[in-house]
């Protein structure tokens, strides 16, 4: 906007005071520029996308100059006249273009104020640029918005080419986030262009101010305001619009077999189960029908991974991955619509469920398949007392999806090719019963948690008759109900009549009655994992009353950045989920290339804690190997950075002995530091 401003007052105050050129005849020159600037963001879209937005910036902005020197140099009418169109169609992708490269170095929660605030820049700039030239011959660019709201918009949850950027003004994909701005966004830049032109009664014989629409005039009735008044007004209402989040964007139209699906059909919970990707084969279907022939160069991706370059290629990957992996394949259509497919070797969704056998490092030879020694702690099968007032009730032993990095990839999930499953948690209430007499014959104990597996796939009759025998018993003050289902899966919770989501309601609200409390805790790693659906569901959870808190856990190539972490904690906290734990990644057995060094976490917290109010932070934990228990990262004994070996000292339970326990980093981050 403001480089407009400044080139074509440039152009007219050149022609008409150095040249001594006719106002009206420059005028029509000028109406090429304003041509050929609409001409150049639908064209040049084209030309953009094949060649990335660096280089395109680079040889537009040249050409741009180039064509400048002409109309300097030149002095003919009609070798003006054609090079002032071609500035126009060669500079119109340029702030776009700067708007999203500039967007790529800021978190994704802040590329929506980040882009309003380099559109205020603009806009002073449109301002300044009449004050120092002395002519506005800017004019609205009505057409031009209303051109770009009609054209296709993109289907991408995050796109990396400015053609995206150009051609959904109206929709603009910001990031993982999928913030856009809004058409009245637009519209009121549109507004306050026109309004300029107004006030000057420059407009360009393209767009004479009396052919204005109406409604502009009603949005300023003093048009003979000053244009800085426009540009605060136009900005304020631009930052207004992209932080809003209650658009519906069908994000999972970019899968294939999904493009036909109806909002409607893909928030109905049974299509969501009916449509989950489960098995090797079947996840090898869908990555033929969504991944493109050749997958585009990421300069995120590891180096391990650069030599994958066609889709065959990923997906034999994939299937060398599987093959090696402790947990088998569930992902549910929600979390297959949020990888983002056009980098499927860094996205940082596919690496927590889709692994590749590139990636794959050899186990660290201190791993134990059971790392926490779960069944050490068990007084009877299902049930983990290790701390002295929660217990850990295991009801079943399926989930919605399978994260690689299960910390009960022993016992969780169907069979795979590396480990023969113990299943020890089959949901029935024979077993659950021994289970519920242990705890009420433990009156220490107030604190349950249920979990599994995971909580949603607990049938609701179950669910109520846990959490009303629960609550029954005069120690039990406090539940927690542990899913991962809100964020893999949201669409559950806002499906109309929902049985297991009124179980939860109905569970908290009769807690609530006896002074207890019922609790949902989920399990959020990366920004891109909630979207509009998922504030729905939050929401939806929040108005009935229903305490949900997080649980992270810190993965490589994930969340394993301050900027990263931050964003999550906030969008958590906006959403009202209690950001409460991080944990740093266990040792579970083929991701060792998921796992980080105790020094990020560390590292991590030390930027984040005080940044954000402390009700809001959560605490950064490690779950020691061995059955230590959860101590602060920051709570350690010793820490060799050389070895990556730290030892905690847990104080004696029921009156024993301290006891030291030891976590071990990656041995190759160990290796890099020796």
């Amino acid at each position: 906007m403001a480089s407009g401003e400044v080139v074509s007052s440039w152009i007219v105050t050149f022609t008409t005071e150095i040249r001594g050129g006719n106002d009206d005849a420059m005028r029509y020159v000028l109406s090429g520029y304003w041509v050929g600037l609409v001409l150049g963001r639908l064209i040049l879209v084209h030309a953009t996308s094949y060649i990335g937005p660096k280089l395109a910036l680079t040889i537009y902005g040249s050409i741009t100059i180039g064509f400048l020197a002409m109309i300097q140099s030149v002095n003919n009418v009609a070798v003006n006249a054609v090079a002032t169109a071609l500035v126009g169609f060669f500079q119109a992708p340029l702030t776009p273009m700067i708007i999203l490269l500039s967007s790529k170095w800021v978190p994704a929660s802040l590329v929506s104020p980040a882009i309003s605030i380099l559109t205020a820049f603009g806009l002073v700039g449109s301002a300044l640029g009449p004050l120092c030239i002395g002519k506005d011959p800017s004019r609205s660019p009505t057409i031009e918005v209303l051109i770009w709201r009609r054209l296709p918009h993109c289907r991408k949850r995050s796109c990396n080419s400015s053609s995206c950027f150009l051609v959904d003004i109206g929709r603009i994909p910001v990031a993982r986030q999928q913030s856009r701005f809004s058409f009245g966004a637009a519209f009121l830049i549109a507004a306050n262009e026109g309004s300029q032109s107004l006030a000057n009664n420059q407009g360009s014989r393209l767009a004479p101010p009396s052919s204005l629409p109406q409604m502009f005039m009603q949005l300023d009735p003093n048009s003979r305001r000053p244009a800085w008044y426009h540009s605060y007004s136009t900005t304020y209402s631009l930052f207004c619009e992209t932080s809003r989040v209650n658009f519906r964007e069908p994000y999972w139209y970019k899968i294939p077999v999904w493009k036909d699906v109806t909002e409607k059909e893909f928030l109905d919970y049974s299509w969501q189960v009916a449509n989950t990707v489960q098995g090797k084969y079947n996840l090898a279907k869908y990555l033929h029908a969504v991944l493109p022939e050749h997958i585009p160069y990421d300069e995120d991706a590891p180096e391990t991974l650069r030599h994958i370059q066609t889709r065959d290629m990923f997906v034999q990957d994939v299937l060398g991955g599987i093959s090696l992996a402790p947990m088998s394949i569930r992902i549910t259509p929600h979390v297959m619509s949020v990888i983002d497919w056009t980098k499927p070797l860094s996205d940082p969704i596919r690496r927590q469920f889709i692994p590749l056998r590139s990636s794959f490092i050899e186990d660290h030879p201190r791993l134990q398949l059971d790392s926490l020694n779960e069944t050490g702690s068990s007084p009877t099968p299902g049930l983990v007392h290790r701390y002295h007032e929660k217990a850990l009730f295991l009801a079943v032993s399926v989930c919605p999806v399978y994260c690689r990095f299960c910390t009960r990839s022993y016992s969780v999930g169907g069979q795979t090719e590396e480990v023969s499953k113990k299943n020890i948690f089959p949901p029935t209430r024979r077993r659950w019963e021994p289970m519920f007499k242990y705890i009420e014959e433990t009156p220490q104990l107030s604190d349950i948690v249920v979990s599994g597996g995971d909580g949603y796939y607990i049938p609701p009759e179950h669910l109520t008759s846990i959490t009303e025998r629960l609550l029954a018993i005069p120690h039990i003050r406090r539940i927690r109900i542990a899913s991962k289902g809100l964020a893999v899966c949201p669409s559950r919770i806002l499906t109309s009549g929902d049985e297991w989501t009124q179980a939860i309601i109905k569970a908290s609200a009769a807690a609530r009655q006896m002074g207890k409390s019922v609790a949902l805790h989920t399990h959020f790693n990366h920004p891109a994992e909630m979207t509009w659906i998922t504030r729905l569901a939050t929401q939806k959870l929040y108005e009935e009353g229903v305490t949900v808190r997080n649980q992270t856990v810190m993965l490589r190539g994930v969340n394993d950045n301050v900027t990263t972490m931050k964003t999550l904690i906030r969008m958590l906290a906006d959403n009202n989920i209690m950001p409460y734990y991080v944990y740093q990644g266990d040792m579970v057995s083929g991701v060792e290339e998921l796992r980080t060094p105790l020094s990020t976490i560390l590292e991590i917290e030390r930027h984040i804690r005080g940044s954000i109010a402390g009700f809001a932070t959560p605490n950064f934990v490690i779950d020691l190997p061995g059955g230590g228990g959860k101590r602060l990262a920051v709570s350690y004994d010793t820490y060799d950075r050389s070895t990556g070996v730290s030892t905690y000292v847990v104080p004696g339970r029921n009156g024993g002995k301290d006891q030291v326990y030891e976590h071990h980093d990656p041995l190759q981050h160990s290796k890099s530091l020796q």
